[in-house]
């Protein structure tokens, strides 16, 4: 019963029985976004500076299992409080100017900071925080 719950492009892949390699890797790159969001639901405990990308067994433990109903799953998650939220917006966009600054100056990233995570990370955080109003996670802009 989820189907209808998934955006356009999300539907398109997952329908795609040969999606494109760029694709794939578009997708795979939203695990990180994904981690925001579990952080935000209360289901991670803090985020660590993204120096590098998130185990993807931390991700999966923190989700229900394939098979799995994951409604009641989704009942039991607890949005943090707006406070907890707007500052890790506030720092993530933060790390996402410094990076990006870093390029514009051609400089590598700074402290080791990965501009790839940063960028979901910002992507997820904009979507919590409804930053362009009502844009449908496909369409969530991550200007700096």
């Amino acid at each position: 019963g989820l189907w209808e719950y998934l955006t356009p492009r999300e539907l398109a892949f997952l329908t795609d029985a040969d999606p494109p390699r760029q694709s794939v890797i578009d997708f795979t790159w939203q695990s990180e976004a994904l981690f925001v969001l579990l952080w935000a639901a209360g289901r991670i405990e803090c985020l660590p500076l993204p120096r590098e990308q998130v185990d993807s067994a931390v991700i999966i433990s923190n989700v229900p299992r394939v098979g799995d109903s994951p409604w009641n799953y989704i009942d039991t998650l607890k949005l943090r409080s707006k406070s907890e939220i707007l500052d890790a917006s506030d720092l993530i966009y933060r790390l996402h100017w410094a990076v990006r600054q870093a390029e514009l100056d051609q400089e590598p990233p700074p402290s080791g900071l990965n501009w790839e995570v940063i960028q979901e990370w910002h992507h997820a955080i904009n979507w919590v925080t409804c930053y362009d109003e009502d844009e449908d996670w496909d369409d969530v802009s991550t200007d700096t």
